[in-house]
């Protein structure tokens, strides 16, 4: 936690806390959040991260952003579809959820071989998909059944949409790769905020929502009550 309710309920109920830097979007905060969780795991005997940590640094820093910033540019006013193997599903919904919160798109997205069972055959009313631009998450591991699907998916659907586009994952250690998955989607969308002018931080409808909701439920509130009675 940064601080706020969860730190001070943490610390009246002596439940361990590790303290991160505040000011930041919970998206943004994910290195944050997420190595020190490793770093415990880590102290309990769990696993040992030393590599794919250094592994990571070295990833990020040899990304091609140039690439990055021509895709962008090609996509930024586009009708999307995101696709991955099922090896990689919690980047694709990272990366689904950076286009909303940061570029202000809505996104298709599916799996292999998920996409081959039923989404692909939507693709056949040319009429309504052929300004879809399709991007394929790419991984140098992915198995040769996976491989000689994505490519014949490939094959079929370049004659019914815009385009097909690939990024691909960089890094032998599976943390290494989702890692560079994740700054992918953040540069990427974040490059396309900054070229169409609006806000990558600002995220108006959520902020309604959630001050909507605690007008009308007081969630907290209720469960400080319930805390306190405890």
């Amino acid at each position: 936690t940064s601080g706020g309710k969860l730190k001070e309920w943490a610390e009246k109920f002596q439940v361990p806390i590790i303290t991160v830097p505040s000011g930041y979007n919970p998206r943004d905060a994910l290195p944050l959040m997420f190595f020190p969780l490793l770093i415990v795991v880590e102290n309990l005997g769990l696993g040992n991260y030393e590599n794919d940590f250094q592994e990571i640094n070295q990833v990020i820093k040899k990304i091609n952003t140039i690439n990055l910033d021509e895709l962008a540019n090609k996509i930024k006013n586009a009708r999307l579809a995101i696709y991955s193997t099922s090896d990689h599903l919690g980047s694709l919904r990272r990366i689904k959820n950076e286009f909303n919160e940061n570029a202000k798109m809505t996104i298709m997205y599916d799996f292999f071989p998920e996409i081959n069972h039923n989404e692909m055959n939507g693709y056949l009313r040319t009429g309504l998909n052929k300004n879809v631009d399709v991007i394929l998450m790419r991984d140098k591991h992915e198995t040769e059944e996976m491989n000689a699907r994505i490519e014949i998916t490939k094959g079929i659907l370049e004659h019914y949409v815009n385009s097909i586009n690939e990024l691909w994952a960089s890094g032998n250690s599976k943390l290494a790769r989702t890692m560079s998955f994740v700054f992918i989607a953040s540069y990427l969308t974040g490059r396309i905020a900054h070229i169409v002018g609006i806000s990558r931080e600002k995220v108006p409808f959520v902020d309604r929502l959630k001050e909507a909701l605690k007008s009308k439920l007081k969630s907290v509130e209720n469960l400080e009550k319930k805390l306190t009675n405890k």
